[in-house]
């Protein structure tokens, strides 16, 4: 997956991206009772996302953090 396009959760869009996927690895490891599935995120959790600005040290290096949210 390339970098995140922020600029696809204008206001209202109700989109969703799906940005990654819980596999049965993963949740074994973290002894989940959940079964595999897609992350996804969409326009309002994007909004949730963006309070936490102020805890970069720039707009800059959070939108360059937010872009590469797939990585993690």
């Amino acid at each position: 997956m390339s970098e995140l396009d922020i600029n696809s959760f204008e206001s209202g869009s109700k989109k969703r991206i799906i940005i990654g996927h819980l596999t049965q690895e993963v949740i074994d490891f973290l002894n989940l009772n959940i079964l595999p599935c897609n992350i996804v995120l969409w326009d309002d959790r994007y909004k949730y996302i963006e309070k936490h600005k102020n805890d970069f040290s720039s707009e800059e290096v959070f939108y360059r953090h937010i872009k590469q949210i797939h990585s993690i």
